[in-house]
């Protein structure tokens, strides 16, 4: 028999441990720890092993994305409470605590502020490009409408590259 060439992690198992129960398994280890890599290590499955239960079983996908937007409103929650009520932090004073804090996170209010209102307070970038591009040497142009890439020489200085023709 080929030795394993998983490493053990010297948690023992009790009984048969079967797909169905490590898929439920992982799903609870993964809401109590918010991450994929930690949850397989939490139930002893390889990381590949996660991907491969994603992949081919439509039904442990949906249980993970529902899990997902479970953790990320618990995370939002948590926000909510650090930008409105704060955190009490200790404050020491020649090396003894001599009283607390409240603190709050203006950074988590305006990460709160962009999701809520996007319109108002998100940062803004638009560029638009009407006409031709004047362009001298190599140009590499990605085209969005199928995903391949396409290098285009252009030689010479001042040729044109009409914006039309590249989609």
């Amino acid at each position: 028999m080929a030795p394993s060439r998983r490493k053990k992690s010297g948690k023992k198992h009790t009984g048969r441990r079967t797909t169905a129960s490590l898929k439920k398994g992982f799903l609870a280890a993964y809401e109590r720890t918010g991450g994929v890599y930690l949850a397989c290590k939490a139930i002893d499955i390889c990381y590949a092993t996660f991907f491969q239960w994603k992949k081919r079983d439509p039904e442990f996908l949906s249980n993970f994305e529902s899990a997902r937007e479970r953790i990320g409103e618990l995370l939002e929650q948590e926000a909510r409470r650090r930008a409105f009520e704060g955190v009490v932090r200790p404050v020491f004073q020649g090396g003894k605590k001599v009283g607390t804090v409240r603190e709050y996170s203006d950074q988590v209010l305006m990460f709160l502020l962009k999701g809520a209102k996007p319109e108002v307070y998100r940062e803004n970038c638009k560029i638009q490009m009407d006409g031709n591009l004047r362009h001298s040497g190599a140009v590499q142009i990605y085209l969005p409408s199928n995903g391949r890439e396409s290098d285009a020489l252009i030689n010479g200085h001042n040729r044109l590259l009409d914006a039309d023709s590249v989609n």
